[in-house]
């Protein structure tokens, strides 16, 4: 299952990264790097999710389905 929340990272210790939700400004996010399929966003990958996250999570699942399914 695909989970995705873009974040603004506040922390990063090289493994473990905190983030503020930009979706809601909700509670703190936590993965780890290592564990996590952090990607790291753009402003326009930031605009875009502020304004239509339904579009833009629908996207980012299109790619990540295509890509995964390119490299099985």
């Amino acid at each position: 299952m695909l989970k995705a929340d873009p974040v603004l990272c506040i922390f990063n210790d090289g493994d473990q990264i905190l983030g503020i939700s930009l979706i809601d400004a909700s509670m703190l996010r936590a993965c780890s790097v290592g564990f996590c399929a952090v990607i790291k966003l753009s402003i326009d990958d930031v605009i875009a999710a502020r304004t239509d996250w339904p579009a833009y999570f629908a996207r980012r699942k299109a790619e990540f389905e295509q890509k995964s399914g390119s490299e099985a």
